[in-house]
């Protein structure tokens, strides 16, 4: 793109003396230079485009959806949903400062600060939690002002100022009924559901649906209390909304970010096995006790994406102590593995 736009200038420039050269008319001239010159000048500040595409992949081959694959030497794994927002995407530059990208509102994947990134092709054989579609998404875009940039941040959730809209009355791609926890009047920042089991399309799931939580074991009284209006939800003390930065020489409009499934994966154990309710439920939050513990199994993949575990243990749901030591928080000490740029 840089290299592109030097030779764009250089032609605008060539053009400028040849009119020079052959122009008889002085002021005519004059004319024809303030115009290329206003071009000129319109082309430098004029926002590049901006196009993301995301790869998944595991044990180093594409991944695919309600298909047997191997990961982490662990074979027949089967991802029944995997779905996640992204918003606030930012580009570095060498000084420290990020530039705000400005993505398309396009009616169905994005809006101008959040995408839908939907890798489930709408193929399970056994049910999803809030069903399946068959549309699929890897892009966002949009633009961003011209600079030169030396990496890139994106958050994996819906921003605080959307997370507790009404569904009903939400635009694509907040309209997702799959993506919202009504308990919670909350969207699922991620909603990604394997099988880890050595037999393949069993019951044994693992639900991993990462959104915006409090704590207690009464989700409808105590998950997340509005400090802003009595009995509504919001503000939510433990946000889980990976914040994920790659650091690297990248192209604005022609980037690959390659997700390493392996690496989302690594050090979770909980394979084959199955709570009272038949599920392997990976939430931030448990509603009773019959899911007790289930969040710890889940401290790998949270860990994974660069948020701060659950230091208590045992416990049904998460409770003070978890919130003291910032359980669901950007772990700023944390270098990621799962994002990469390729």
């Amino acid at each position: 793109m840089i290299l592109s736009k030097k030779y764009l200038i250089l032609a605008l420039v060539a053009l400028i003396s040849m009119l020079n050269l052959t122009s008889c008319d002085t002021e005519n001239s004059k004319n024809d230079d303030d115009t290329l010159f206003l071009g000129l000048a319109a082309l430098a500040t004029a926002p590049q485009s901006v196009n993301l595409e995301f790869d998944v992949t595991a044990n180093g081959t594409a991944f695919e959806s309600n298909k047997a694959i191997t990961v982490n030497g662990v074979s027949n794994v089967v991802f029944r949903d995997f779905r996640f927002y992204v918003s606030e995407v930012k580009f570095l530059r060498a000084d420290g400062t990020t530039t705000d990208a400005t993505l398309t509102d396009d009616g169905i994947w994005q809006t101008k600060n959040l995408a839908l990134l939907d890798f489930e092709n709408g193929k399970a054989t056994t049910g999803s939690h809030g069903g399946t579609s068959t549309g699929m998404n890897s892009k966002i875009v949009g633009s961003v002002p011209q600079g030169n940039y030396v990496g890139i941040q994106f958050t994996i959730g819906v921003p605080e100022d959307l997370n507790h809209l009404q569904i009903n009355d939400s635009r694509a791609p907040l309209n997702n009924s799959a993506m919202y926890w009504a308990w919670a009047s909350g969207y699922k920042h991620a909603k990604i559901e394997f099988s880890a089991d050595t037999t393949p399309n069993t019951t044994k799931w693992t639900n991993m649906h990462l959104g915006s939580t409090g704590f207690g074991t009464s989700p409808a009284a105590t998950a997340c209390k509005s400090d802003v209006i009595a009995g509504e939800f919001g503000n939510c003390p433990a946000k889980f909304r990976p914040r994920i930065t790659i650091n690297g020489a990248i192209n604005p409009g022609s980037q690959k970010i390659q997700m390493n499934i392996d690496e989302l994966l690594k050090g979770y154990t909980h394979v084959g096995a199955a709570d009272a309710d038949g599920f392997g439920i990976c939430m931030p939050i448990s509603p009773g006790a019959a899911n007790a513990g289930e969040f710890n199994r889940c401290n790998p993949l949270i860990q994974n994406l660069g948020l701060k575990g659950r230091v208590s243990n045992g416990a049904s749901a998460i409770n003070q102590t978890d919130l003291d030591a910032g359980v669901g928080s950007v772990n700023t000490d944390f270098s990621q593995k799962v994002f990469t740029l390729r």
